[in-house]
């Protein structure tokens, strides 16, 4: 939450975490860096607040396998499902409006976040209004866990997030793949914990107590 100017501001001023939404490395990074000079206007300092992109993973033994699986998974996807959900997040009625009733139509409990993450991606990767819609939010990474792991390191690096949530696609299958392929080459690279020192969420997030 967070991504339009008022849930921006909101977020620098208030939010120790932010659940990120952006689904391409140049609009994460302009996110992370926006959020992050707002908080310093703020007199925060850039570690009390994190930013964590939203992820979902699909791992296979090998490259082919991964997008094999990210294929059969993307078939399964009902469209009317897909615009449902965007419509609730927008609060218009997309196959009522479509694209040019949007912003007459959209009541105030809308996310302006997510129009303009609809609006970026027609722009961005030259999709249609009915395909961004049915896409989603979702980034996705497809590939090995040494794949998958040399992206989210990446990202880490590029500051385009302080870490990761990462949503299912199986549950509870894709979980019991992080924690036995992916987790354990991150801990191998030094760049995802090996135990647990705090008590609270907090202590674990922000290294403060709470």
């Amino acid at each position: 939450a967070g991504a339009s100017e008022r849930g921006r501001d909101f977020a620098a001023r208030w939010a120790e975490a932010i659940f990120a939404a952006q689904n391409r490395q140049a609009a994460m990074t302009e996110f992370y860096g926006d959020v992050k000079g707002r908080m310093a206007a703020r007199g925060r300092a850039p570690g009390e607040c994190l930013i964590l992109q939203g992820l979902t993973v699909v791992l296979g033994e090998t490259e082919a396998i991964a997008r094999e699986k990210a294929d059969h998974l993307d078939s399964l996807i009902d469209p009317e499902l897909a615009l449902a959900a965007s419509s609730s997040g927008l609060a218009v009625d997309l196959a009522r409006v479509g694209q040019e009733g949007v912003a007459e139509a959209r009541g105030n409990q809308g996310m302006d976040g997510m129009q303009q993450r609809i609006e970026r991606q027609m722009r961005d990767e030259g999709l249609t209004f009915d395909q961004a819609v049915r896409r989603g939010s979702r980034f996705t990474l497809v590939g090995t866990p040494t794949m998958i792991a040399d992206r989210m390191q990446a990202l880490f690096e590029a500051r385009a997030c302080d870490g990761f949530v990462v949503a299912p696609t199986v549950f509870p299958g894709v979980f019991e793949e992080i924690a036995a392929t992916l987790v354990p080459e991150l801990q191998q690279r030094g760049v995802f914990r090996r135990d647990y020192t705090g008590r609270t969420l907090r202590e674990n997030l922000l290294g403060t107590p709470g």
